[in-house]
């Protein structure tokens, strides 16, 4: 669990610095069990999968995917919020 959240982090932190704006925020915490976590960034668009990943990238949400019991998006006032939930 502890490989696929560290994954998970950093395709979403990595994400929200390459495409998105300033400013960037991000929270982790575990509540019954469920580790949550929230990158936030300034750009209110919807992260989209890349119809076709190649060598300039274009994994990271099927990485997230793959690794998450659950995410989402959500826009906020400020940009947009990317979550995820990871369970045992």
């Amino acid at each position: 669990m502890v490989g696929d959240l560290e994954l998970v982090v950093s395709e979403l932190v990595t994400n929200a610095r390459r495409h998105g704006l300033p400013p960037y925020h991000f929270d982790l915490r575990r509540v019954d069990g469920v580790i949550r976590g929230e990158v936030c960034d300034g750009l209110p668009l919807a992260p989209r999968p890349k119809q076709s990943p190649d060598e300039t990238g274009g994994f990271g949400l099927g990485i997230v995917n793959s690794c998450a019991s659950q995410w989402g998006t959500q826009t906020l006032p400020t940009g947009k919020q990317v979550w995820f939930e990871l369970k045992p």
